[in-house]
């Protein structure tokens, strides 16, 4: 839950410092563009995170989870 509350306010603080900085670049779309750009801040901070649990051994997939799919035609009840 931590990381999560963080990795928004990263995410959020990106978003603003972007806003001021490219706002002579991009004029009146520089909200879109940083908007986009702290979403995908955003996604590496999760990807960061995901590897450093599965390096640190903590999340182990072994197995994928079983789908059954249902066939209604041969579905007897």
């Amino acid at each position: 839950m931590a990381y999560s509350s963080v990795a928004g306010i990263v995410s959020l603080a990106v978003r603003i410092i972007l806003s001021y900085v490219m706002v002579s670049l991009f004029d009146n779309m520089v909200i879109a563009y940083a908007e986009a750009f702290s979403w995908v801040v955003l996604l590496l901070l999760y990807i960061l995170r995901l590897l450093m649990i599965r390096k640190s051994g903590k999340l182990k997939i072994e197995q994928p989870a079983e789908i059954f799919i249902f066939d209604s035609y041969n579905d007897k009840c």
